[in-house]
């Protein structure tokens, strides 16, 4: 699979869905605490604070990133949040979500890093196995054209013996007739 596939595949999972409607009759559990968009007497709601607790959570620190809380947050947001008066508690918890959406884009970009560097590396791989491939042939081919090579040297070398023998063989019958003849 390509890189540019996977990325397709990865933003075609990642896309951005369109809010669920979920009428209030059906829905069930903490992510809806309302019954036809009323409060249920008796209930009570995380983002809405309670006079005695809004000062105490006025002051306390943001903590680091985590899915678990995330989740929490997310399900503690009802069908009719407009109709809730701003706090401290509710700005801390759109703090929380924000650093989460961040902390998943960045966890997305690393993991399309990640993609990238492993399609490089494969890449690189594939094409470092391909030029050994090809030294390797040329390395054959060498080892083969030297092989002929010294076959033709040999042949050339007996070649060469056979002539300087059958010239010292001219030479020597050249001398002997010379010796023979006198004058």
């Amino acid at each position: 699979m390509t890189l540019i596939r996977m990325e397709a595949r990865w933003r075609w999972l990642l896309r951005p869905q369109p809010p669920a409607i979920i009428p209030a009759e059906d829905a069930s559990g903490p992510m809806c605490r309302t019954k036809y968009g009323a409060p249920i007497p008796g209930q009570s709601y995380p983002l809405l604070p309670h006079p005695e607790e809004e000062s105490a959570d006025d002051a306390a620190p943001a903590s680091p990133f985590s899915y678990a809380e995330l989740e929490v947050k997310l399900k503690q947001i009802t069908p009719d949040w407009k109709a809730i008066k701003p706090s401290a508690k509710m700005f801390d918890m759109i703090e929380t979500l924000v650093r989460g959406l961040r902390s998943m884009s960045q966890q997305h970009d690393l993991f399309t890093q990640l993609l990238q560097t492993a399609d490089y590396m494969r890449t690189f791989s594939s094409r470092r196995q391909e030029i050994e491939n090809q030294l390797r042939l040329r390395m054959e081919e060498a080892e083969a054209s030297l092989s002929t090579m010294r076959e033709e040297n040999e042949a050339l070398r007996w070649s060469w013996l056979r002539r300087k023998v059958e010239k010292n063989q001219l030479r020597a019958a050249f001398m002997r007739r010379r010796v023979r003849q006198p004058g």
